[in-house]
């Protein structure tokens, strides 16, 4: 089954702290997030050549995955010669998978420090198209450790270790903010909720009333309409 996403995102998306990383990123080019990815995507094919093997399944489809802090989307393809990755603002119009979610999240997911079933389940993630191409990709990354931060910092080459201790810091301080930030948002949306939830009870209560006085006017027009009857047959 392929599905036509157009341009993947999410709506609404959660007030998180790279909402303004995204907002900052837009009009910077994605050259330089598309050759680190080139690099990156090497290095997991040639590394690990059993996981790709079992992605033979879903060799030529595609997979979008959506920051929904980010104007733009990853795109993946998989291929018996390794993995194709673009990051853009114009994917494929037809996508076998469209993954949608936080980048930490997604991130997160990918490397294994979050069940995806759980994000999946808490609404943090959003997934559509072809669950049997989902599941093979998900299997074939389980059967291998794969240390997704280290591939990604080994492209930093000599500042590898350096890089890994900045990005360690900056997930381990993008959580803290996130659960800060969760706590300030529940705080200012909850009063808020309450009212609409009161609004609306209000608007089904007006609804209720009106289409009592409905039907309260339809029978008054049939009573009318019936003396109205009754007063002709008089006259005649």
């Amino acid at each position: 089954m392929q599905s036509e996403f157009g341009n993947p995102r999410v709506n609404g998306a959660r007030f998180n702290p790279l909402l303004f990383a995204g907002l900052l990123s837009r009009p910077l080019p994605a050259r330089p997030v598309n050759f680190a990815l080139e690099k990156i995507c090497t290095r997991l094919a040639r590394n690990h050549p059993q996981v790709l093997e079992r992605l033979e399944p879903i060799f030529g489809q595609v997979f979008i995955i959506s920051p929904q802090e980010f104007d733009r989307v990853f795109q993946v393809r998989f291929h018996g010669d390794g993995i194709d990755a673009i990051y853009t603002k114009t994917p494929c119009e037809e996508a076998d998978v469209m993954i949608c979610g936080p980048l930490m999240s997604l991130i997160d997911m990918l490397d294994g420090k979050q069940d995806g079933d759980a994000l999946f389940f808490n609404r943090l993630i959003t997934v559509e198209g072809n669950t049997e191409s989902l599941l093979t990709l998900r299997n074939a990354l389980d059967s291998d450790d794969i240390d997704l931060m280290a591939e990604i910092t080994a492209t930093f080459g000599p500042l590898k270790k350096i890089s890994r201790r900045v990005l360690e810091k900056g997930r381990s301080a993008y959580h803290t903010a996130e659960q800060d930030m969760e706590v300030v948002n529940t705080a200012l949306l909850n009063p808020l909720l309450k009212r609409v939830a009161s609004l609306e009870q209000e608007n089904l209560a007006l609804k209720s009333r009106l289409k009592g006085a409905e039907k309260n006017l339809e029978r008054l027009q049939r009573r009318l309409s019936s003396l109205d009857k009754k007063t002709r047959g008089l006259k005649s």
